[in-house]
């Protein structure tokens, strides 16, 4: 008993552990209480298609009953707002939506352009539609809108989304405050 005592608290990994399904609330949406897990094995494809949300379900659920996913063991993301990170090239900043900025970039250089586009760390904050939780459906149907009109090079499988930090520093992003201090942040991994 002590050797599972210890071998549990050693490997521990918060973004593993299960959320439990703790019931509903008055207003119908289910309610979850744990540490944020892994987003791995959700076999979706990045393109240049910009989604409606009924769209996206569909191939959403097509995809993973092509390959095998039971959506019931995709749990919920429990934050009612949070920040995604992740890489990708632009034209200009006009390719940023409203809920999107630059890491740790003022301005975009000539000097740093690369066959006419920047290679850039966005932020984009997402807010939960039932205001409580996000399904992974939802995650990966606003992460994909937002990279729809950027160019991924060829990183464009989903790999995971990785809780990253609490600790978010306002003054590293422009167009961010002092309010936005505590959202966690969670990075998209792509592959090719």
């Amino acid at each position: 008993m002590i050797f599972e005592m210890i071998k549990n608290l050693f490997n521990k990994n918060e973004n593993t552990e299960k959320i439990e399904y703790l019931g509903v609330d008055k207003d119908g949406n289910k309610i979850y209480e744990g540490y944020y897990h892994e987003f791995k094995g959700i076999p979706w494809v990045f393109n240049k298609t910009t989604y409606t949300r009924e769209e996206f379900v569909k191939e959403f659920y097509t995809c993973l009953e092509e390959h095998k996913v039971n959506p019931d063991n995709l749990p919920p993301l429990v934050e009612p707002e949070i920040f995604v990170s992740y890489e990708a090239w632009i034209e200009s900043k006009s390719q940023l939506h409203p809920n999107e900025h630059l890491y740790e970039v003022d301005e975009l250089l000539e000097d740093d352009k690369e066959d006419d586009m920047w290679q850039v760390e966005i932020y984009a904050r997402l807010k939960a539609d039932n205001g409580q939780y996000f399904t992974t459906e939802e995650l990966l149907f606003k992460i994909h809108n937002l990279m729809a009109n950027k160019e991924l090079g060829d990183h464009v499988f989903f790999e995971n989304l990785v809780y990253d930090d609490h600790e978010f520093e306002a003054d590293e992003i422009e167009d961010i405050d002092d309010n936005d201090e505590g959202i966690p942040v969670f990075v998209v991994w792509l592959g090719s």
